[in-house]
């Protein structure tokens, strides 16, 4: 934000205003592209009505994954940046060779944070629409997981018995 009120010398205020004018111009149906926030950064993006065309064309890597990239990626969208020791210890097997795959595919990269070596996802993959899927599928996965939790307590504080 910092950034666009220096470059167009407008403030605060004049920039959000214009800001909503720009996302609320291509949010119609017929625009193939929206304005998004990513990580404190404003982009163009391809509509996901239109993303797997323009994945195709591009031939990104990130539309197939393997069973076991995409099970990193879960881990890495579920509990945030984690050092190699906890990705294995969640997925149960080794996975250096998986993690050096991601990373040249650009789909993680290693963040140091003081003598740990953390993966994390790329900015590239962030706005990719493999990652918008993923996250949202996840998304839907824990609220399931919670409703089921709920309904298993609910079940324990009435004795176990079924209603009837």
């Amino acid at each position: 934000m910092k950034k666009i009120q220096k470059v167009t010398k407008l403030g605060y205020d004049e920039v959000v205003k214009l800001l909503g004018e720009i996302e609320e111009k291509y949010c119609q149906p017929d625009s193939g592209i929206e304005l998004r926030e990513v990580e404190g950064r404003y982009r163009f993006y391809t509509k996901k009505d239109y993303a797997d065309y323009i994945e195709k064309s591009l031939k990104r890597q990130f539309s197939k994954l393997s069973e076991s990239q995409l099970e990193i990626v879960v881990i890495l969208a579920l509990y945030g940046p984690l050092t190699r020791k906890e990705i294995e210890k969640r997925r149960g097997k080794d996975s250096s060779y998986t993690l050096r795959t991601l990373q040249d595919m650009r789909v993680i990269r290693k963040k140091r944070k003081g003598r740990e070596i953390l993966y994390t996802f790329t900015r590239l993959f962030k706005e990719s629409a493999t990652y918008e899927e993923i996250i949202e599928k996840v998304k839907n996965d824990e609220i399931e997981e919670m409703k089921l939790e709920e309904r298993a307590c609910e079940k324990k504080l009435k004795g176990g018995k079924e209603d009837v």
